[in-house]
Order: C-alpha cells, then sequence, then structure tokens
C-alpha cells in the first residue's frame, strides 16, 4: 500500500461521500493499491514512474462512481508532505 497521506475531500466529492461512502472508500484503496482506474496509458505509466522514483512527483487516479466520475489525485508522493485530494472534474 502507498503513503498517500492525509485525505481532503473538496465539497462536491464530500457530498459524494456522504451519497456513497463504501464506493468512495473503496476507491481510495484502489488508488493506494496503485490501481489508477479509467487513466490513459501513459498516465498509468507515469504515475508508476512516480511511485518507484518517490521524490515528490503526484500521482492521478479516475474513477466512476454511480455514473460520477471522481479524480483521486495524490501530490508530494515520497515527502513529509505527501497528502491526497478527492474531487470531481469540475473542482479539479
Amino acid at each position: 500500500m502507498l503513503n498517500i497521506g492525509t485525505i481532503h475531500f473538496t465539497p462536491h466529492a464530500y457530498e459524494l461521500v456522504q451519497r456513497a461512502p463504501f464506493e468512495v472508500a473503496h476507491a481510495i484503496a484502489r488508488h493506494k493499491r496503485g490501481d489508477w482506474g479509467d487513466v490513459d496509458d501513459d498516465d498509468k505509466a507515469a504515475n508508476d514512474a512516480a511511485v518507484c522514483a518517490a521524490n515528490g512527483e503526484g500521482m492521478l487516479s479516475v474513477y466512476y462512481i454511480d455514473g460520477i466520475k471522481i479524480y483521486i489525485d495524490t501530490v508530494g508522493y515520497g515527502t513529509d508532505e505527501v497528502y491526497t485530494v478527492v474531487m470531481l472534474p469540475e473542482e479539479y
């Protein structure tokens, strides 16, 4: 499991957590396992490289919950200031 730091939710993502908490938790667990969801091959390769380098690069995953697209973005991976934001596309 990857250390994704503290998890933050944007306002719309928090509303989704209220409606589908299990599904959001499952998406976060997938992100922590390095399952990047529905990103293209270039983004998957960039995420994998960020994990290997552990030098502060970020990783972005995309998932769908009840037809709603969500992003999970980890910033600062491999540093003491790593954190993750769960958001909807309009909040990206």
